[in-house]
Order: structure tokens, then C-alpha cells, then sequence
């Protein structure tokens, strides 16, 4: 008679619904072992009850022995499955994990906590089950993961959530921090290593990137360099229409600045209030910082001719101007002109080619851009002489 009842429900329910109605028949067809009633874990699971409170269940949890934290119910639920049905109690969650309860535990259908988080929008309580290293992957006897029950009730926030915390780690990691600059750097390190690069790539509700928050929160060159390298758009905006760049100028992060502007951020864009990165930077007093994101070429090394650094900046190589700068200084070259000439009568060497090598490593395109584009220069000078 039930599962008759059942599916003419189902038929009748939208398929977002299916996920709680399967749940709730799954539960009320298992076939239950000995339930203990009057076990101090059947009082624990009374505290997280629909009337329960916190005060309520944190006097249980101290009276409580550990073997009645990690008690089951004839349905194998946990605490932590039964605390979810009601309540969103992370501070709760994470005193039980630290009591012993099994935190993957799956009820007899499968289901882990997490897929109980997903399954009751449990936002704080998901974090928190994520936090202290519950498995994403583990599926329930329907072949779900707790984001795919999420994404089923439309819980998309949560999905993404679930579906990409380490990016969240890192997004968190990046922020403003409780700790020193050396262990939060740590933090950094550690959270960057475990994210696929999709997951770096993850925006913040204020569409931040992780660009954004080193720039905003710390002078982190090597931290931004790495990001870069993973795919972070360096131009990309958040709410506010700023980019990186905006936020370091904000922020006068002369370092990291620097590395935006090497690795050819666009200087001219404008944010939501019209103002460029150079501008906020004026207008926060840090005229030198200005004058750099305005023209970096012309506050590079003497040694270095401005066409020369110039077209560094634009292919992104500004990393490259101070030993460029160098063998300028060796060379003897003083203008781009320089380098189409020749060692002695007869000697066609190519310091085109040499310039371009003495700044290895490089992209291999990049290094086929920066010979093109001087090689061009070269012939154009020729042309209008």
C-alpha cells in the first residue's frame, strides 16, 4: 500500500521534489535493527530534536560517554545525520566529530552526513562537515553525491560550494587573515597545491578572483605570479568593475603591481567609477606608483632603450626588462635601431636573435612575438630613412 501511495506521489511531484521524497521512503521501507531506547545515545539523539537547543544538546554532549557519540539508530543514522534534520549547527558538528562520531558514517541507504547537509540546505553545517574532511566523492545506493542531491533541489549555491571547496579554501586562504603573514602565506601555499585549476579560477560572491584578494589583503609577488600561471584572468573584474591591478594600486601594493603591469595587465581600464588604476593610485598619494602603471617603460633601467622596454611590457615580458637592461649595457646598444647592426664586414650575426636568447627562459611564442615585432621595428626604421 505504501509504495503504491509512493508512486502515485512521485508521479505527481516535480523532479526537484523526488530527492526528499526518496529519502523519506527509503527511510520508512528499511528494515530497522535493535534500537536501545533508553541508551545514552538515543538521549543525545533527543537533544537534537525539533525542539531542541543548543544549550540543550551541548549539556547532553558533556554528559555523554564517547561510545553514545558514536551511537547509531536502527536506521544507522549518527548524530550528525539526525542534528542536520532540523537544525544548522556547525559549533555542534564539530563537537561531535571531536568526540568520535564518524563523520563519512553512511545510514543503511548510503547517505553521509554531507548528503544530509545537501539534503536539508544545511549551508554551515556543510562547510563545516567539509572542513573537518568529510568525503565529497562518497555516493548513496541512488548514485549520488551530496552535490548532485544539492543540485537536484536546486540548491545551487550549495552544489558549488560542495562541488568546489578547495577553491573556497583558497579564496578564504587569500582573504584577511586572524594570523601572521608567514603562517597565512603557509595556509596560502598549502590550499593552492590541493585546487585544480578550475578551482583557482573560482570567483567570490563579489565576483573577486583570487588576484584580487592577494592584492587587496597582502604583498604576495610569488603567490600572485603563481596564480597567473594557473589560468586567474589578470584582467577580470569584480562587482565593482576593478581589476587587480585597481585593487594593488588601492591597496599600494608596489609589488605586486609590479608583477600585474610585467605580465601586461591592461592599465587603461576603467572601473565602475570611471577611474584607472594610475588614478587611484594618485589620488592615494602614491605619485611614484602612479607614474609606473602610466609608463613602466619609462621608469625602467637608464640602460634599457624605452622602445625596447615598451615592447616587453606589452608582450607581458616585463619581467625581463632589468636583464634586458643588462646586456643593452654590455652591448652597447642605445635604441632598438642598434640591434639590426652587424659585427665587422661580412658578419651577418643577428643580434635580434641574441637579445631574444640572453632573456631565456621564455615562452616559446613569446620569444617568436619579441623577434617578429623587433624585426619589424627594424625594417620599418629602414623604410623611412
Amino acid at each position: 500500500m505504501k509504495s503504491e501511495v509512493a508512486a502515485g506521489v512521485i508521479a505527481a511531484t516535480p523532479p526537484a521534489a523526488l530527492v526528499m521524497i526518496l529519502f523519506t521512503i527509503t527511510t520508512l521501507a528499511a528494515d530497522p535493527v535493535q534500537f536501545d531506547a533508553s541508551s545514552g545515545g538515543a538521549a543525545l539523539f533527543a537533544a537534537v530534536g525539533v525542539d531542541a537547543t543548543t544549550t540543550s544538546f551541548d549539556a547532553a554532549l558533556q554528559l555523554a560517554s564517547d561510545d553514545d557519540v558514536k551511537f547509531r539508530d536502527e536506521y544507522r543514522y549518527t548524530v550528525l545525520h539526525k542534528m542536520q534534520e532540523f537544525h544548522d549547527w556547525p559549533r555542534q558538528i564539530g563537537a561531535a566529530i571531536a568526540r568520535g562520531c564518524d563523520i563519512d558514517a553512511a545510514n543503511e541507504y548510503g547517505d553521509t552526513a554531507l548528503h544530509f547537509a545537501a539534503l536539508h540546505n544545511r549551508q554551515s553545517s556543510a562547510r563545516t562537515l567539509l572542513a573537518r574532511g568529510a568525503d565529497r566523492a562518497l555516493k548513496n545506493e541512488m548514485g549520488q553525491t551530496a552535490s548532485e542531491v544539492a543540485t537536484l533541489l536546486q540548491q545551487k549555491s550549495l552544489a558549488t560550494y560542495i562541488d568546489f571547496y578547495d577553491g573556497h579554501k583558497l579564496l578564504e586562504a587569500a582573504g584577511r587573515g586572524t594570523r601572521g603573514e608567514d603562517a597565512a602565506r603557509d595556509d596560502f601555499d598549502a590550499a593552492l597545491a590541493q585546487c585544480t585549476d578550475k578551482e583557482v579560477r573560482l570567483r567570490s560572491e563579489n565576483r573577486h578572483t583570487v588576484l584580487h584578494l592577494i592584492m587587496m589583503y597582502h604583498e604576495w609577488p610569488a603567490q600572485a605570479a603563481a596564480v597567473l600561471a594557473r589560468g586567474v584572468p589578470i584582467d577580470a573584474k569584480d562587482n565593482s568593475g576593478m581589476t587587480a591591478l585597481h585593487r594593488a594600486a588601492m591597496a599600494n601594493r608596489t609589488q605586486g603591481v609590479r608583477i600585474l603591469v610585467e605580465r601586461a595587465a591592461d592599465r587603461y581600464v576603467r572601473a565602475n567609477n570611471g577611474r584607472t588604476a594610475a588614478d587611484i593610485a594618485r589620488e592615494r598619494g602614491n605619485t611614484k606608483l602612479a607614474e609606473y602603471i602610466d609608463d613602466p617603460a619609462g621608469t625602467t633601467t637608464k640602460s634599457l632603450p624605452k622602445e625596447l622596454a615598451s615592447l616587453l611590457f606589452e608582450l607581458g615580458l616585463g619581467e625581463k626588462v632589468d636583464v634586458a637592461g643588462k646586456w643593452c649595457y654590455e652591448m652597447g646598444a642605445e635604441s632598438l635601431e642598434d640591434l639590426g647592426e652587424t659585427q665587422g664586414f661580412g658578419d651577418t650575426m643577428d643580434f635580434v636573435m641574441e637579445f631574444a636568447m640572453a632573456l631565456e627562459p621564455l615562452p616559446p611564442i613569446k620569444k617568436a612575438k619579441l623577434v617578429r615585432r623587433i624585426r619589424q621595428a627594424l625594417a620599418k626604421h629602414k623604410t623611412e630613412l
